[in-house]
């Protein structure tokens, strides 16, 4: 696994750790510099990592075996927060809080396809399984919007709630789920409809969301609670807690 060491308000980061999940021991650091406050990440199926570094405000490209960075893009946007990569539309995107906007990278050409103006505290980011879409929650506004890559526009919005701020995808692609943190809620939505299904009551301030390979459970991440609600996708019921420790947020699956 890797961790994105962000540092404290005084002293930034600028490493990402290695971590051996057999092991459960640090095994590594890879040194970022002169980047810092390294915050999303995200392993391509090439094995390389896509980091964002909103101190520097760049997405850099890492090989964790060479611990080398292959490409330094700048942003040049507020707060450049989480990243995802679109393999099959040959793109990288961020999410940019402070500017409200997602910023599309052509990692081929190693430059800025464009910022689009997404809504205030654009956040939460995910890419539909078709590789087309990508989907952002705007915190402040209270906001889902859809991005097509091809076209690199936002082509649709809706408001969702309280505090979208984080947003995944279920597997098949049917589904989005958005945890609405002000609400206390998570909103399932239909992305070929555009419209909101259904919501579900879970613990105080509901950040990270994991959703299993299986599509039959998630994850939610209660950062105010101090624990992590299950949900059986199933049944759309609550069916459980998991008590981590203290302010749980961002989850991966290792399967």
């Amino acid at each position: 696994a890797y961790v994105t060491d962000y540092g404290t308000g005084g002293e930034p980061g600028n490493t990402i750790t290695v971590v051996d999940l057999e092991a459960l021991a640090v095994v590594g650091k890879i040194s970022l510099a002169p980047h810092t406050r390294p915050h999303g990440i995200e392993v391509a199926s090439d094995g390389t990592l896509w980091v964002t570094t909103e101190g520097t405000a760049h997405v850099l490209q890492v090989d964790p075996a060479s611990a080398e960075i292959l490409q330094a893009v700048e942003t040049g946007q507020s707060v450049t927060h989480m990243v995802a990569v679109a393999e099959e539309a040959g793109r990288v995107v961020t999410a940019n809080i402070g500017s409200g906007t997602a910023t599309i990278v052509d990692p081929a050409t190693r430059s800025v396809v464009a910022h689009l103006e997404t809504g205030a505290g654009a956040e939460g980011l995910t890419i539909h399984p078709d590789g087309r879409r990508a989907y952002v929650t705007n915190r402040s506004a209270g906001t889902l919007v859809e991005i097509d890559l091809e076209e690199a526009v936002v082509s649709r919005s809706m408001d969702v709630g309280e505090f979208p701020i984080r947003v995944k995808v279920r597997p098949g692609g049917d589904e989005l789920l958005v945890s609405n943190a002000n609400g206390n809620e998570v909103v399932a939505v239909d992305p070929e409809e555009w419209t909101v299904l259904r919501r579900l009551p879970v613990g105080a301030a509901p950040i990270g969301i994991l959703i299993t390979p299986d599509n039959k459970t998630a994850y939610v991440a209660n950062t105010q609670d101090d624990k992590v609600t299950v949900i059986d996708l199933v049944n759309w019921a609550v069916a459980g807690e998991i008590i981590p420790g203290e302010e749980p947020d961002g989850m991966a699956w290792v399967g």
